[in-house]
Order: structure tokens, then sequence, then C-alpha cells
């Protein structure tokens, strides 16, 4: 969002409730968090800075920031380690950044921790795109460059460090991104002691490793069906799915509560697209069965558990979560249904597909070099099309 503008919605009705920040003074917003309560706002920004904020009143509480120059903040996280609480970021600067979370602190400028040993002399050599944790102890971060590191966030030292997997097993390696812009930890139900970190992998594949291990990777499945990159990851149930949308807008829900790494991969239960464009947002709501997505399209949009599309906020007809009839499904969003990535399952398509995987959402359809006869899923992919299959 530009300028720095945060709005505030009304879940259940999608109406604006109110809006702050916007002024000239404030950078864009490139990710936010609540606190464990969820009582305030904690919003990074392109000039490296945190901000805490009261949304109910848009009331900013504190400002994070290091000394001196300032690089943007890529992804931040509200941790507890004992009974302490943290604001956590990562970015550009390539460090991971610590603010002990002290209510009664009544200063409006708060500077971070000391950074640790570990992280000044083995850290990341590239930009920090995602950090994740899985409390009490362990938190991961991913960069730009592939790499992985594992940290124990009691001690400040490297757990693991987990190298991205051989290039060897993608078709056409030749180019891939290799870049990890979401990682999620996911606790095993095969194995009730096991913990493992899934990635996003290149050509549209989700890394899976076993963090306990040393990192060691143990196995790779192909998520989107167009090779594209993952770029959000989210989980709901206790675990037992996992939601992974796509940079052209799909969203792709497996079961994982039979998931064996060493053995057969998960099939996608559901599909649809909810975007055209990259998402930058993905999160599920498990209390109402919902799920809320955002994109670089600049919409924000609500859809039921198993994708039957809710509303778009801001849209000039309110609807209620509770009541399905006032829902816009069957219909989809209007981008999406004449999108020529968007076309019905039964029929095919040649796009454009340069080396490196990409497909460019922007100029599918033009003339140029060609995948031949894709057969691509509908906007969204009913109970029956799945037991047919």
């Amino acid at each position: 969002m530009s300028e720095g503008l945060v709005k505030v919605w009304d879940f259940d009705s999608g109406r604006q409730v109110f809006e702050f920040g916007g002024t000239r003074d404030l950078p864009a917003v490139t990710c936010m968090t609540f606190d464990l309560k969820g009582r305030r706002l904690i919003t990074g920004g392109r000039d490296g800075c945190l901000k805490i904020w009261n949304f109910n009143n848009g009331q900013c509480l504190k400002t994070l920031k290091k000394d001196g120059k300032c690089r943007e903040v890529c992804d931040c996280i509200f941790m507890k380690v004992h009974r302490n609480g943290y604001v956590m970021s990562v970015g550009r600067d390539r460090k991971i950044d610590i603010y002990s979370d002290i209510p009664e602190d009544l200063r409006h400028v708060q500077r971070p921790q000391p950074s640790w040993q570990d992280d000044l002399k083995n850290g990341h050599s590239d930009d920090i795109l995602c950090v994740a944790q899985c409390p009490p102890s362990l938190l991961a971060t991913s960069s730009y460059d592939g790499e992985i590191i594992v940290w124990n966030v009691v001690s400040g030292r490297i757990q693991s460090r987990i190298a991205p997997p051989p290039a060897a097993q993608y078709q056409n390696a030749e180019g891939l991104d290799s870049s990890v812009p979401s990682i999620i930890f996911l606790k095993s139900l095969k194995v009730s002691s096991a913990t493992l970190l899934l990635s996003s992998g290149a050509a549209g594949c989700i890394n899976v490793w076993q963090v306990l291990s040393g990192g060691k990777f143990l196995s790779s499945f192909e998520a989107s069906r167009f090779r594209q990159k993952i770029t959000k990851l989210a989980k709901a149930e206790e675990d037992t799915l996992l939601y992974a949308a796509d940079r052209i807008g799909y969203i792709y829900v497996f079961d994982m509560s039979k998931f064996s790494p060493e053995h057969k991969s998960p099939r996608a239960e559901n599909v649809w697209r909810a975007h055209t464009s990259r998402l930058s947002g993905l999160q599920i709501v498990d209390s109402d069965q919902v799920v809320l997505t955002s994109s670089t399209d600049f919409t924000v949009r609500l859809w039921s558990s198993r994708g039957q599309f809710i509303g778009t906020f801001g849209q000039s007809e309110s609807w209620s979560t509770h009541i399905r009839s006032s829902w816009m499904h069957p219909a989809v969003p209007y981008e999406v249904l004449i999108h020529p990535l968007s076309v019905p399952a039964h029929g095919t398509f040649t796009v454009k597909t340069p080396p490196s995987e990409e497909i460019d959402p922007d100029t599918a359809g033009a003339d140029g070099g060609e995948l031949q006869s894709a057969r691509l899923p509908p906007t969204s992919i009913s109970d029956t099309d799945i037991e047919g299959d």
C-alpha cells in the first residue's frame, strides 16, 4: 500500500471503517503483523522502520528503528520467548533486528537489541525475504539467494543452515528463480515428534525439510500447475491443510494429514484463482472458515475455505460471512473471469513460456514461444471434479 496508508475494514460486511497514515512523511508499508493479543498492529516500511499502532484510533504508539541509515523491511513477526515478547524484523540489511516489547516503556523511538553474534558473523549474505516462527524456541529466515537458516532464539545460535536443493531435480533448471519468498513450519502428523519446514522452491515446487535433523532435505512436490513461483504459504485446521498461492494468483489446497515426505506427494484437494497478479498476503481464519487474500493488483478479497468468492473489500455490495446468499459466489472477480489463464479446464491454450519457468500474466497469449496444449484449471474446482480424478 502506497504512502503508508492503513485501511481498517469490517470483516463481516466488507465495509471500510476508517483509515490512518497516508501522510507524505510515511513510506509505503511492506509488511504487518499483530501482537499476541491482537490489540496492536505492527507495520514495517520501505524506510526500514517499524511502527506500533493502536489500530482502533490510528494512534502511532512507538517507532522501532536502528541508528543510522535503514533499509527496507521485508517481513516481521511478534514472538514470545519465555515470558517476554519481541518484535523481530528482517529485510534488505540482511540481519535480524530484535526489539523488546515493553509496554511500560514510554519512549516514542526504540532501538533494537544488539545483534546475535552468529547473525553478524555467519548470517545471510543476501536480502532476507521472510521470517517464520516455531514456538517456543525456533525461528527460520529465508533469503533471495535461496538460503534458509534455522535459529535458536534462546541462544541466538544457528541450529541449521539449509542450502537450496540441487538444481538437477528441476527440468530446464537454467535461469530458475532460487529466491525463497515464503517459509512455514508444519508439525508432521505421521511422526508426532517431527517438525517440518516447508519453503517455496523453483518451478512452482514446495520443498520439505526436517528441522531437527540438521536441516535434512526430505522431498519436493509440484504445487503450481503452471510451474509458477509460490509466493505465500499458510496453514489451517491444526496443520492438516496447507494453502499455497502462486505468482499468477492461483491458490492450491493440500491435505497434509496423511503426508509422508518419503512417499507419495500430497494432492491438491482444491484450487481456484483469486487474483490475476502475485499474492502478497494469504491468511486463514479457521474460526470463520474463510480465506483472506491480498495482491499486487491492489485488491483484498475474502473467500470461503473451499474457494467460494465472498467479495472484494470496498465493493458496493456488502456481505455477511454467515449468510451465503450475500456472497458473490457463484460469480468470480471479473478480471479473473476474462483473463486468458483462467479458461475452463476443458479448454486448451497456448502461452509464452520463457526458459526460466515464468509465464508473464500480463503478456500471456502473445505470440512467441509455446507451452503446448497446457490444460488449465478453472477458476474454482468443484467436489465432483476432484472425485472424478
